[in-house]
């Protein structure tokens, strides 16, 4: 043990050279690859004269572990690199995740999670590293920051502790808002979660029970934990501004909890004062106007007139857009789930005999870039009849790449089709919905019962906006469907356009004159702005 005490001290000193020269006997080299990350090989080193997995007696703290409480990343980086045991706990049963999401360290969560650690891993108390992020420890932007990291390497929202606590409800009881906005963006399912309402409630987290409210969480649900409503414990605990907010969403001054009290026979146990006032707030209820989520759509309520930028219209019935590869990436700001064989971007292109595979069973994510805002009053899934077939899905809109994402439409595949994955894909179109955006999210809830998630391809039905504009521009806004009918939809089509189509399609010669103007001088630009694009030949004599 003499040389493993000597590296111990080495790490709780930080003494990086000691430690490499503890470590530089090397025996043999061995390559492994990971299959989660993308065009990734690791060589690691086997050492034999010392154990790099050790252990402190009393804390079975390992050199590794050691050095994450230390925060020694290079440190760290030399452990891993010969071949110490990234998935080792200590006397709590905290992994080096669990460690590093303690201290609020990202460099080390990423290095970790690179390396093959068990970001589910729970310790004694039955928590996950995302348990421990949700409950923050540094500053609300790095917070938010590491839950999105173990968001998008696969944490999963719904492990419950031993006290019955999932992540989100940790994060409501800590008033945690940009975290709970985070997993409820990144999980829209969890506004069924029953708990994370009545722990904000009862601390009197109003902030964070108006953000849970308006993704659709129901106010009047018992939690399985107390066996009451958000309501009733905003009431016990004399929580006025809750009480108003939940009253404000129609939650129920007269549901009975599993106790058989309901909420005014909460208030009226009260101290006179406090009774008074909170059984006023009851009485009055019927005086306020209703309240109603603002951040949750599905097929029955569509009625919400703008999603930030992203903005409802009345129903169109476009033709299909063709694909763009490039609308998406295989990274993780774009998916969910970035594996090397079958990826995301699979389902752009074009070939329905390729799948685009995703090694989960439930809550997974592709974002979409169309690089300008279209009009989408459709999409078309192409499929087949497998267990591993999507179900359940959202289209999600947002101004941004990053987000917030709001649902727009919830639609649900069947299993149709054939059951050979050689087989031609089968197509599924949902048009019961329009809405304009340039970013969209397709979030996947769900499969049909199978080990995993998997199907060919998407197409959406819409229209370019930048053909739209420029038609108005000309003074053509009357004209736009009749564009759009044919087939023009994309800004390259539009490009394209032929004076016998321009003659064809428009009589007013003053507007047309101004159309073909736009056409010409928009052509040149994109020529000279772009060596990828192409133009039709028939305009190679008008100026590229």
């Amino acid at each position: 043990m003499g040389k493993e005490s000597e590296l111990l001290k080495a790490v709780k000193q930080k003494d990086l050279s000691k430690v490499q020269q503890l470590l530089s006997k090397t025996i043999k080299k061995e390559k492994k690859k990971r299959w989660h990350l993308v065009s990734e090989t690791q060589y690691k080193v086997e050492v034999r004269h010392i154990n790099v997995n050790c252990r402190e007696p009393e804390t079975a703290y390992t050199p590794l572990l050691l050095a994450v409480l230390n925060g020694s990343k290079d440190i760290a980086k030399e452990f891993i690199h010969h071949n110490a045991d990234v998935k080792a706990k200590d006397i709590r049963g905290n992994t080096a995740l669990h460690l590093a999401v303690f201290h609020s360290q990202l460099d080390m969560i990423e290095l970790l999670l690179s390396n093959n650690i068990e970001v589910n891993d729970v310790n004694d108390d039955g928590n996950t590293a995302l348990h421990i992020a949700c409950q923050g420890q540094g500053t609300a932007d790095l917070g938010s920051a590491i839950v999105k990291k173990l968001i998008d390497s696969g944490a999963d929202v719904w492990i419950k502790n031993k006290f019955r606590l999932t992540a989100l409800d940790l994060a409501a009881s800590c008033n945690k808002i940009e975290v709970v906005k985070l997993l409820l963006q990144h999980c829209p399912q969890l506004r069924k979660n029953k708990s994370a309402i009545v722990e904000a409630a009862v601390r009197g987290h109003k902030n964070v029970v108006e953000v849970l409210l308006e993704y659709g969480a129901n106010c009047n649900c018992l939690d399985d934990n107390s066996g009451s409503s958000a309501l009733h414990e905003a009431v016990r605990f004399i929580r006025p501004e809750v009480v108003q907010l939940l009253l404000l969403f129609q939650a129920n001054p007269d549901l009975q909890n599993l106790k058989k009290e309901t909420p005014r026979t909460i208030a009226s146990d009260l101290p006179s004062t406090q009774s008074d006032n909170i059984l006023k707030l009851l009485e009055e209820q019927h005086k306020l106007s209703p309240r109603v989520p603002k951040m949750f759509s599905n097929t029955d309520m569509l009625e919400f007139s703008e999603i930030n930028s992203t903005v409802m219209i009345a129903t169109k019935n476009y033709p299909e857009l063709p694909n763009d590869i490039s609308w998406t990436k295989n990274e993780p700001m774009y998916c969910s789930s970035c594996t090397e064989r079958n990826p995301n971007t699979q389902i752009l292109d074009g070939n329905l005999s390729t799948f685009w595979v995703i090694p989960v069973l439930h809550d997974a994510w592709t974002i979409l870039d169309l690089h300008s805002e279209h009009i989408i009053s459709g999409i078309t899934i192409f499929g087949w009849k497998s267990p591993q077939m999507i179900k359940t899905f959202y289209l999600q809109c947002s101004s941004s790449i990053n987000g917030p994402w709001k649902n727009v439409t919830t639609q649900t595949c069947e299993c149709l089709g054939s059951t050979d994955p050689k087989a031609p894909a089968f197509p599924q179109t949902f048009s019961n919905f329009t809405f304009r955006s340039q970013y969209i999210r397709l979030y996947i809830v769900d499969n049909h019962a199978g080990s995993y998630i998997c199907f060919q391809g998407i197409q959406f039905h819409g229209a370019d906006c930048q053909v739209i504009n420029a038609l108005t521009q000309c003074g053509l806004q009357t004209e736009v469907e009749s564009f759009i009918s044919k087939g023009i939809n994309t800004w390259k089509k539009f490009l394209n356009l032929s004076l016998q189509q321009v003659d064809e399609l428009v009589l007013d010669s003053e507007s047309k004159s101004k159309l073909w103007e736009l056409i010409y001088i928009e052509r040149n630009k994109r020529c000279s702005e772009s060596t990828q694009w192409v133009p039709d030949i028939r305009w190679l004599s008008k100026g590229c």
